[in-house]
């Protein structure tokens, strides 16, 4: 894979009304979070797990994904704060017609999306009435269940509570989508593949705005290639709940 790199100066963005330099720098900053996170859910896989290994991954799976969630919201309000004070006129014109479609399909499902109740309530915060509703729900002999290692720090699983929030976003997922209470599978497929066509397509839309800066303030940045880099596929990486520290012998 080769590594590319292109370069702007201060000078150059000085030139550019200060409305537009701040979308532009707003848009890399959550084009990098964006792209982080959505990756970091993906490369937690359980195939090869034993069941409390599963709980784990399956409980940092959505923990990120919870986080991907609240952060997909605050850059929508991002976008309407920092695009659509002035520098929509300017852009908008030039966009091509899939890139004005994206921003269409954007404006439309965050301003009627299930998202801000989960960055409110669970994201950001900790809202007592989510943890008690939850609780509350739980068979009088159900059992709470800790995982403590000795190995200590960073390997301790709290299960049940961490299943209780997780448990109230696909109760949310199911009363906004006409979801048949129970069916959380159902749910969870929703979660999961709208968060991810949103994601792209989010993605998708900052990088247009990105080419649309270079192109409407003429700057022709020469890309330079600077490495040559072998990733690793995928399906090869996981991200374990479970970890010693130190180096293997």
């Amino acid at each position: 894979m080769s590594v590319y790199k292109i370069s702007i100066t201060k000078n150059q963005l000085e030139a550019i009304p200060e409305n537009e330099r701040a979308f532009f720098l707003q848009s890399t900053v959550m084009i990098n979070e964006i792209n982080i996170l959505f990756k970091t859910i993906y490369l937690n896989k359980a195939a090869d797990q034993n069941e409390i290994e599963k709980k784990g991954l399956y409980l940092q799976k959505l923990f990120f994904h919870q986080i991907l969630i609240g952060k997909l919201w605050e850059s929508y309000q991002s976008l309407r704060k920092f695009f659509y004070n002035g520098v929509s006129k300017t852009y908008r014109p030039i966009f091509s017609s899939d890139l004005e479609a994206v921003r269409i399909e954007i404006e439309k499902f965050f301003e009627s999306s299930w998202m801000k109740d989960i960055r409110d309530k669970i994201s950001f915060h900790y809202d007592k009435n989510i943890i008690l509703e939850g609780y509350n729900n739980l068979q009088d002999d159900e059992a709470i269940d800790f995982y403590l290692c000795e190995e200590g720090q960073g390997n301790s699983l709290y299960y049940t509570a961490l299943s209780i929030r997780y448990e109230r976003i696909l109760n949310h997922i199911m009363n906004k989508k006409g979801i048949k209470k129970g069916h959380y599978k159902e749910a969870v497929e929703s979660l999961f593949g709208e968060t991810e066509a949103i994601t792209k397509t989010f993605i998708r839309f900052l990088e247009g705005c990105i080419q649309t800066f270079f192109v409407h303030n003429k700057i022709q940045p020469v890309p330079q290639k600077v490495t040559e880099i072998t990733p690793l596929y995928s399906s090869s990486v996981n991200i374990p709940f479970f970890i010693k520290r130190g180096q293997q012998k």
